[in-house]
Protein backbone atom coordinates (compact mmCIF):
# COMPACT_ATOMS: atom_id res chain seq x y z
CA UNK A 1 0.00 0.00 0.00
CA UNK A 2 1.34 3.56 -0.95
CA UNK A 3 0.97 6.63 1.06
CA UNK A 4 -1.22 8.01 -0.88
CA UNK A 5 -4.12 5.38 0.59
CA UNK A 6 -2.74 6.76 4.25
CA UNK A 7 -3.13 10.29 3.35
CA UNK A 8 -6.52 9.19 2.20
CA UNK A 9 -7.31 7.85 5.74
CA UNK A 10 -6.15 10.70 7.20
CA UNK A 11 -8.24 12.89 5.09
CA UNK A 12 -11.13 11.47 6.02
CA UNK A 13 -10.66 10.87 9.73
CA UNK A 14 -10.53 14.99 9.78
CA UNK A 15 -13.40 14.53 7.52
CA UNK A 16 -11.50 17.00 4.65
CA UNK A 17 -12.47 17.21 1.31
CA UNK A 18 -9.76 16.55 -1.36
CA UNK A 19 -10.56 19.91 -2.61
CA UNK A 20 -10.27 21.60 0.65
CA UNK A 21 -6.62 19.89 1.04
CA UNK A 22 -5.97 20.82 -2.58
CA UNK A 23 -6.59 24.90 -1.58
CA UNK A 24 -4.94 24.22 1.68
CA UNK A 25 -1.57 23.12 -0.50
CA UNK A 26 -2.30 25.64 -3.57
CA UNK A 27 -2.32 22.79 -6.06
CA UNK A 28 -5.79 21.68 -8.16
CA UNK A 29 -7.61 18.72 -6.43
CA UNK A 30 -6.52 16.20 -9.37
CA UNK A 31 -3.10 16.65 -8.61
CA UNK A 32 -4.09 15.72 -4.81
CA UNK A 33 -6.39 13.07 -6.11
CA UNK A 34 -3.44 11.30 -7.98
CA UNK A 35 -1.45 11.42 -4.55
CA UNK A 36 -4.17 9.59 -2.85
CA UNK A 37 -4.40 6.95 -6.04
CA UNK A 38 -0.72 6.79 -6.22
CA UNK A 39 -0.39 7.75 -9.56
CA UNK A 40 2.32 10.05 -8.66
CA UNK A 41 4.72 10.43 -5.81
CA UNK A 42 4.31 14.17 -3.96
CA UNK A 43 7.60 16.30 -2.95
CA UNK A 44 8.74 16.27 0.54
CA UNK A 45 7.61 19.89 0.97
CA UNK A 46 4.37 19.03 0.08
CA UNK A 47 4.29 16.29 2.27
CA UNK A 48 5.42 18.95 4.82
CA UNK A 49 2.91 21.24 3.96
CA UNK A 50 0.01 18.26 4.62
CA UNK A 51 1.46 17.23 8.03
CA UNK A 52 0.86 21.03 9.16
CA UNK A 53 -2.71 20.68 8.01
CA UNK A 54 -3.05 17.28 9.96
CA UNK A 55 -0.91 18.50 12.38
CA UNK A 56 1.27 15.61 12.37
CA UNK A 57 5.02 15.64 12.19
CA UNK A 58 6.96 13.65 8.95
CA UNK A 59 7.66 11.08 11.68
CA UNK A 60 3.51 10.57 12.56
CA UNK A 61 2.84 10.26 9.15
CA UNK A 62 5.22 7.62 8.50
CA UNK A 63 4.56 5.64 11.61
CA UNK A 64 0.51 5.98 11.38
CA UNK A 65 1.13 4.36 7.75
CA UNK A 66 3.55 1.78 9.16
CA UNK A 67 0.37 1.05 11.32
CA UNK A 68 -1.72 1.01 8.83
CA UNK A 69 -0.23 -1.29 6.90
CA UNK A 70 0.66 -3.73 8.85
CA UNK A 71 -3.34 -4.22 9.71
CA UNK A 72 -4.19 -4.71 6.07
Amino acid sequence: MGIGTTLKKIRLNKKYSQQYVADHLNISRKTYNNWENNKTDLTLQKCDKICELYSIGITGLIEYHYNVTSIN
